[in-house]
């Protein structure tokens, strides 16, 4: 009789499925679809793309034109949301705003290309999503209730509130800040977050989840 090999005995009947695998050069190579427990799974189950989190909301990013806000931005989108982006600084609108007087970063943002409002708006629709970009100065109770009363007619409202818009622009020790340094970060970095979650407030008390947050 012939001996079968050690080890062909667990082989026998049970061959594992496989799958194809990219590989870097853009070709495809077969694996098994074996997982590091040693237990067989299913490749239909392997196949399926897990559902966007985010699915039908529409967020809304206050400055967004940059930095954490464009990430923010970026991020609701992939998982789903459709996105409206607020900012005073939009790179067609090439006027100074009287918010901006004062404050060195948004200049030197404007100054150097650092604007990436639009273009963020841009990138969010390529991935099919629907996005607007605003230019929205947050201490003006008046601009933040446009900015809704836009997404209102054209998304039917606000679902998620990112209150990011905030100024760093008088960084140095107390005694080198005046009182009208200080009124206007409290103005942008807290006043701002009040008035835009104050204009949200009323359609995110209808039933639904709703959320806003507030960087920090």
């Amino acid at each position: 009789m012939d001996r079968i090999p050690q080890g062909a005995k667990a082989q026998e009947g049970r061959e594992r499925p496989r799958s194809a695998q990219a590989r870097p050069d853009g070709g495809l190579s077969m694996r098994a679809n074996t997982p590091t427990d040693g237990r067989l799974k299913d490749p239909a189950l392997s196949a399926t793309v897990p559902p966007m989190l985010l699915s039908g909301k529409r967020a809304w990013v206050t400055g967004g034109s940059r930095g954490i806000g464009r990430a923010d931005a970026l991020a609701l989108a992939r998982e789903g949301a459709d996105v409206l982006i607020t900012d005073i600084l939009l790179e067609s609108d090439t006027s100074a705003a009287d918010s901006e007087k004062d404050l060195k970063l948004s200049k030197m943002a404007r100054d150097q290309g650092f604007v990436y409002t639009e273009q963020t708006v841009r990138e969010i629709q390529a991935m099919g999503r629907k996005a607007m970009a605003l230019k929205v100065d947050v201490t003006d109770a008046e601009q933040a209730a446009s900015a809704l009363a836009r997404a209102e007619k054209e998304w039917g409202g606000i679902d998620i509130l990112i209150n990011n818009a905030a100024i760093l622009d008088h960084v140095g020790s107390v005694e080198s800040h005046t009182p009208q340094m200080w009124e206007r970060v409290l103005k942008v970095n807290l006043g701002g977050a009040f008035l835009c979650s104050r204009a949200v407030m009323p359609g995110m008390k209808i039933v639904g989840t709703k959320t806003a947050v507030r960087m920090s």
